[in-house]
């Protein structure tokens, strides 16, 4: 039994085990890696050593031998290259790096290695990094010469990312048409004339295209003629129907135009006739009932326009013709009664609306009713705010799937409703707060899931009620970011054996809300070893 003072924060556990803190030495590396200007080879092997996975940034270093390179690649664990935690080095601040350096990081296991701070690539460079088996990325190239662009056509790895113009014009144009990569991303384009249009077009390989910039119908029927198996044009923003019409030939199986803001019914029609085209259309953000229509009569499986934030009655008409097998409206933020309505109408609908912070009765109403063959959910995951009308049409609905993640607060009349869904399950995650009338409706429900990971803290003067009532839950209940409670609450709360939450040291024990006496607080032996053994 250990006894521990109140209104004080624990950190019995940590206070007694040994310190994990290394002694401060001449070369203690600062949290911020990036900010790191100079490493010897031995500080460099230390440093990964104790790298765990993600992002190794090292993006100060403006020089790099090939001794500390060495001690950059050798530091990995053994298994790192067939780990599920990602293993990445960002050298974005060299600008120059030889030969020697450059093949002792391409022996290495790191899976992506970033070098966009190279603006020139030697021919001894390139050809060392091009046996590189990860992800490399040299998007800051501005100049890359033949020979190089040939020595980096043997790269097999990943993904390859390059400066777009150091690509495509000049000497290097066409030298890439070998590469057997699983993706070729070039970075940062402005133009895309003819002739460059025609080295993309060579590529065997998966192309990703960045940047902003324009695209002519000569050179979208050189694009069409593309010999890889998805292109994406994430940098072309406007386009219209005659170069649309150009790249509908594409015969690869994806074509991605990802980038376009803006979009007229002719083209949209150009667009809906391509058997490429993936459907995807992210970056619109407005769309008239004409646009709709034409782009409802895509033949693909999938029209996805999660960019717009808000659609009227007539484009949602529109929209509902649609006949693939899934419409992915999951960005509006606004939905009234007629525009739900149409929506209701459409088979295809994904029912998503996970943006939206408040919906009334009126609009949820059609959506409740709603039943198709392919897609009959309605996901309300973004409500913050929900009115006992709204909770009791939501939770007469077989198509509502229970999930109420964001919502901060909740009244013991809207609980009694939810709890008696037709969904199989009820989430209230995000919950903050919580009275001792709700805590016992939900706590009564073998619905409720018993997760409530918004509640940091039971400190209102009825928290010893609320935690009595939800130690009467049958089912799991989770209070994983719990930071704050009283010892009594804390007592009532863990009567409850199976009860989840953070290592009792790590709480801060609080006075008594109610204002009664602060009494000291016992762990029971048995909830300690419980929490030990998780």
């Amino acid at each position: 039994m250990k006894t521990y003072p109140p209104a004080l924060c624990l950190f019995v556990l940590l206070a007694s085990a040994p310190s994990l803190v290394t002694a401060m030495t001449t070369d203690e590396f600062p949290k911020d890696t990036s900010t790191i200007e100079s490493l010897a080879p031995e500080q460099a092997a230390r440093l990964v050593e104790r790298f765990r996975g993600g992002t190794l940034g090292l993006d100060g270093l403006t020089r790099l031998d090939a001794a500390t390179a060495q001690a950059l690649a050798d530091g990995l664990p053994r298994d790192a290259g067939g780990s599920a935690v990602a293993f990445r080095l960002s050298l974005g601040g060299l600008t120059a790096l030889d030969a020697a350096a450059a093949q002792a990081l391409a022996d290495s296991r790191w899976h992506h290695l970033g070098l966009d701070g190279l603006d020139s690539l030697p021919v001894a460079t390139a050809r060392a990094l091009a046996a590189f088996k990860g992800n490399l990325s040299l998007g800051g190239l501005q100049a890359l010469d033949a020979d190089a662009a040939r020595a980096l056509d043997a790269f097999k790895g990943g993904q390859l990312t390059l400066g777009g113009r150091a690509a495509l014009a000049g000497p290097a144009a066409g030298e890439l048409a070998g590469l057997r990569c699983g993706l070729l991303i070039l970075r940062d384009l402005t133009q895309l004339d003819e002739a460059m249009a025609t080295a993309v077009a060579d590529c065997g390989v998966q192309v990703y295209l960045t940047g902003h910039f324009k695209l002519a119908p000569p050179a979208a029927r050189r694009l069409a003629a593309f010999k890889g198996r998805s292109l994406t044009l994430a940098g072309l923003h406007a386009v219209d129907a005659e170069t649309v019409t150009a790249l509908a030939a594409f015969q690869g199986s994806e074509l991605s135009l990802a980038g376009l803001a803006t979009l007229d019914a002719e083209t949209a029609a150009a667009l809906a006739g391509s058997k490429a085209w993936n459907g995807r259309l992210p970056g619109l953000k407005e769309l008239d009932p004409g646009t709709a229509a034409a782009l409802a009569k895509f033949g693909g499986e999938w029209l996805t326009l999660e960019g717009l934030v808000g659609i009227d009655a007539a484009t949602a008409r529109a929209l509902a013709a649609f006949d693939g097998r899934l419409l992915n409206l999951s960005g509006l933020r606004t939905l009234d009664a007629a525009t739900a309505t149409a929506l209701a109408r459409s088979k295809a609908w994904s029912g998503e609306v996970w943006q939206m912070d408040t919906l009334s009765a009126d609009a949820v109403r059609p959506l409740a009713e709603r039943a198709g063959d392919r897609a009959a959910a309605l996901r309300v995951r973004g409500l913050t705010r929900l009115d006992a009308e709204t909770a009791q049409v939501l939770a007469s609905s077989p198509a509502w799937d229970g999930m109420l993640p964001n919502l901060r607060s909740l009244d013991a009349a809207t609980a009694r409703v939810l709890v008696a869904c037709r969904a199989p399950g009820l989430s209230l995650s995000g919950l903050r707060t919580l009275d001792a009338e709700t805590a016992a409706v939900l706590a009564g429900s073998q619905r409720w899931n018993g997760e409530l990971y918004g509640m940091t803290a039971l400190d209102g003067a009825d928290s010893l009620a609320v935690a009595k009532a939800l130690a009467t839950h049958k089912g799991p209940l989770s209070l994983l970011n719990l930071k704050k409670i009283s010892p009594k609450t804390l007592s009532a709360l863990i009567t409850k054996e199976d009860v989840q939450i953070p290592l009792i040291e790590t709480l801060e024990l609080i006075p008594e809300p109610d204002g009664s006496a602060t009494d000291d607080f016992v762990i029971p032996k048995a909830f300690q070893e419980r929490q030990k053994r998780r």
